[in-house]
């Protein structure tokens, strides 16, 4: 016996199949959504990521803008170096200290001043800032002069060291003048007035080197590596008489030593004041 469907309810049935078939397209199956789910998440994530990393960077520059760590010892102004404030150091002047440091990413050199009680006299001031991945600021080094301060550090992205005036106010005078160009991986500098000028002290990866400046901050005569091929830590001083020059670092090793110079820029003796291998060997 054969079964007949009239018009109408032939209707009706391919009606009903043809939603089965449409409910049945519109189930997403557990692996098409996760290969969706994982090709929204690439696509979004250099961005989250870039967002994470301006972020980061803000809080580096944040803490950057805040005083370090002060404490004061015997007359002199300690000043407590960390990953947001690179090198920082105080200067001594004829009001208190003068304290620089470095940010996180060796782009921004900040000097902040303090009484002789070593209490901050005001907020940091942004004394430089490179706008370019390809020029870095290491730690400042500053001298108070008259009519406002000198300032110096290195650029090791292009193996330079510069020199900059500032006024009372902390702000730049003119443009910033090269030292020297092509010095191999400068780093910390060092700087100390002299009554013909100024003399500076740079650390290298391997060495330490010396100039005499004028009083425009100009490179008298050529500079001088005081130690080379030897892997320096930090640069301990550096004085400046009318008797000459005097610049002591301390090698990753250990070893302490001095340097004499004449007025002229003549090296005169290299003196070992430590040797921590030697010490090791007794």
């Amino acid at each position: 016996m054969k079964l007949r469907l009239t018009l109408p309810l032939a209707l009706m049935v391919m009606a009903s199949m043809h939603c089965k078939r449409s409910n049945q397209d519109n189930v997403s199956h557990p692996a098409t959504q996760g290969a969706l789910s994982t090709a929204v998440t690439r696509s979004d994530s250099p961005s989250v990521e870039s967002s994470r990393d301006e972020q980061e960077a803000a809080r580096w520059s944040a803490r950057a803008e805040q005083a370090p760590a002060l404490r004061m010892e015997r007359g002199q102004l300690t000043v407590q170096s960390d990953d947001a404030h690179l090198d920082a150091h105080a200067h001594s002047t004829n009001h208190g200290f003068a304290v620089t440091w470095g940010d996180h990413d060796h782009r921004r050199a900040y000097l902040m001043l303090a009484d002789q009680a070593g209490t901050p006299m005001g907020a940091p001031a942004l004394v430089r800032h490179s706008q370019s991945e390809e020029s870095d600021v290491y730690p400042p080094d500053v001298a108070a002069v008259s009519g406002g301060y000198v300032a110096a550090w290195s650029d090791p992205a292009n193996n330079r060291v510069r020199f900059l005036r500032l006024d009372a106010s902390r702000r730049p005078v003119g443009r910033s003048k090269i030292v020297h160009d092509g010095l191999e991986s400068p780093r910390t500098t060092r700087l100390a007035v002299h009554p013909s000028g100024f003399a500076i002290a740079v650390q290298m990866d391997r060495g330490v080197y010396f100039a005499r400046l004028s009083p425009d901050g100009t490179r008298i005569g050529e500079g001088v590596v005081l130690v080379d091929d030897t892997e320096v830590s930090s640069i301990h001083d550096l004085q400046a008489t009318a008797q000459g020059f005097s610049v002591q670092w301390q090698e990753t090793d250990g070893a302490r030593r001095v340097a004499r110079i004449s007025t002229g820029g003549r090296v005169e003796s290299v003196r070992t004041l430590s040797d921590s291998s030697r010490l090791a060997m007794r």
